[in-house]
């Protein structure tokens, strides 16, 4: 699953504080198509939906869509406190990462870029991102 670093849960409990973002709101993980590698991470407060999982870690409640986990096993989020935030992405399935650290694919440049494609697209169709 997703485990957030003692800095990513602090940094997590001073946004919430400084947007003034009421604690009903969990803090969401997920990935879009896009970026340098071919995916990208996002992070934000949501409210629950349908589609998603929900765990905890310390006093953070988790979501993710179900068709994301498959990317974030072993997934780890460090927080590093800048001007504009910063969360750093270190997941042990990526094959290949951008050097913005945000952007990642798990497929290694010798497989089949259209197949990867139309997977996520697929998982996509059904309004699930």
């Amino acid at each position: 699953m997703i485990r957030l670093t003692e800095n990513t849960i602090e940094g997590v409990r001073k946004l919430r504080i400084k947007k003034n973002i009421d604690t009903s709101y969990k803090l969401r993980v997920g990935i879009q198509i896009g970026g340098c590698a071919g995916y990208t991470y996002y992070v934000g407060f949501d409210n629950i939906k349908e589609n998603d999982v929900e765990f905890m870690q310390s006093d953070i409640c988790i979501i993710a869509d179900k068709v994301h986990l498959t990317f974030f096993n072993g997934l780890e989020i460090d927080y590093v406190d800048q001007e504009y935030g910063g969360f750093i992405f270190k997941n042990p399935l990526a094959k290949k990462v951008c050097g913005c650290g945000t952007s990642f694919n798990t497929k290694d440049k010798t497989e089949n870029s259209t197949n990867a494609q139309q997977g996520i697209c697929e998982s996509r169709a059904d309004g699930s991102n």
